[in-house]
């Protein structure tokens, strides 16, 4: 379970920084849209659509790196979004 902090290291190739450079700035961008968000909008709307960032890390999760979730993160994932959709109507 633990065989990636076993594995040799590399160096880091370009196209892997660019990767991240691009990586940084949508979560740089993102974040900045949040807190705007947050200060222009009703905190009880925008605070359950602010994690759409969960729909949105599976799906790049899976277009990128072919990774799934399993039946554990799912059933959280499930939960969450339960609990925005509660938040939502309550108000």
């Amino acid at each position: 379970g633990a065989s990636f902090l076993t594995f040799a290291w590399r160096l880091t190739d370009m196209a892997l920084l660019q990767e991240m450079a691009l990586l940084a700035v949508f979560l740089g961008v993102s974040s900045i849209a949040t807190a705007v968000a947050f200060q222009s909008g009703p905190s009880s709307v925008v605070g359950p659509l602010d994690f759409t960032y969960i729909g949105f890390a599976v799906l790049w999760g899976w277009l990128l790196y072919g990774e799934v979730p399993g039946a554990l993160a799912t059933g959280g994932i499930g939960l969450i979004v339960l609990g925005g959709i509660v938040a939502i109507r309550a108000r």
